[in-house]
C-alpha cells in the first residue's frame, strides 16, 4: 500500500468508489499524456489501470481507500510527484 484516504466527502465505501469511478477517468487522464486501460470490480470494490510504464490500484474499505501505484524503473524518480498529483486528485471526490 502506497498511500491511505479517508473518506470526508463520502460515507461509505460504495458511495466513494462511484464517486472515483466518475470522476476518474481515461478522458481526465489525457491531459498528464497517459492513456490507461481501466478496470472496475463491483464486488469488490477496486479500480484498476495500467498504462505504459505504470499501474496502479484503489481498494475501497468502509472508512478509506488504499492504493498502490508501480511504475517502470525509467518513472521511478518521478513517483514522488506522480502519488501527490493522484492523492490531491483523489482527495477531492472522497
Amino acid at each position: 500500500m502506497d498511500f491511505c484516504i479517508s473518506y470526508h466527502n463520502c460515507t461509505t465505501k460504495d458511495e466513494a468508489y462511484e464517486s472515483i469511478k466518475t470522476h476518474i477517468t481515461p478522458e481526465v487522464l489525457e491531459k498528464y499524456k497517459v492513456s490507461p486501460s481501466f478496470e472496475y470490480d463491483e464486488t469488490n470494490k477496486v479500480i484498476s489501470a495500467k498504462g505504459s510504464g505504470f499501474s496502479f490500484s484503489i481498494q475501497f474499505q468502509e472508512n478509506e481507500a488504499h492504493g498502490t501505484l508501480e511504475l517502470s524503473f525509467l518513472l521511478k524518480p518521478l513517483k514522488g510527484k506522480v502519488m501527490e498529483s493522484l492523492e490531491r486528485q483523489l482527495r477531492k471526490y472522497l
